[in-house]
């Protein structure tokens, strides 16, 4: 067997090719983690300035469909929320609440994003988002939905109300029963 031998000056010629790509590679670690950092930080920073403008916007929205019942909302950025109840006066979590209230305060969640994000003259979908409402807060809701309104909306339901609500409410209504 013959030994294999290299000189001194190629492996530390093989070295500092190596030395290099490491330094080449150490820098651009450090520069994606400063990238990395700055992304974080302006993501912090816009979730600082849009949740209070998102609650605001979103209480808008659900103070007139809960009847003034609830109030400071506050909203995550996983949209999870707590919202301050009047029976216990603190601050629940949505577990706290009746399915009914649940679907009133999505709607205003729903809402309040489509109005931060103005898009309130594309068409809404809404399926059956006024199952567990009663009949004063689904008034309240549609005529909330109806007013001053530059969007379509569908609105898929399997009950009755909803349209003789809509008729009361001298809304134009596109009634497709199936």
């Amino acid at each position: 067997k013959l030994a294999s031998t290299r000189s001194v000056e190629a492996i530390e010629y093989d070295l500092s090719l190596k030395e290099d790509k490491h330094a080449s590679l150490s820098n651009e670690r450090d520069t994606i983690l400063q990238a990395e950092a700055m992304i974080k930080q302006a993501v912090e920073q816009i979730e600082h300035q849009f949740a209070p403008a998102l609650n605001k916007t979103i209480q808008a929205y659900l103070s007139p469909i809960t009847l003034n019942k609830y109030k400071s909302i506050k909203v995550s950025k996983d949209l999870t929320f707590t919202l301050e109840s009047p029976e216990s006066m603190k601050k629940e979590k949505e577990t706290f609440f009746s399915s009914g209230t649940l679907d009133q305060i999505y709607l205003s969640i729903r809402l309040g994003i489509i109005r931060l994000l103005n898009q309130e003259d594309k068409p809404l979908l809404l399926d059956d988002v006024f199952t567990n409402t009663d009949e004063t807060r689904l008034k309240e809701a549609l005529t909330l939905l109806t007013k001053d309104l530059k969007r379509q909306v569908l609105l898929f339901t399997c009950h009755k109300r909803e349209i003789d609500v809509l008729k009361t409410l001298k809304q134009k209504i596109n009634l497709i029963t199936l």
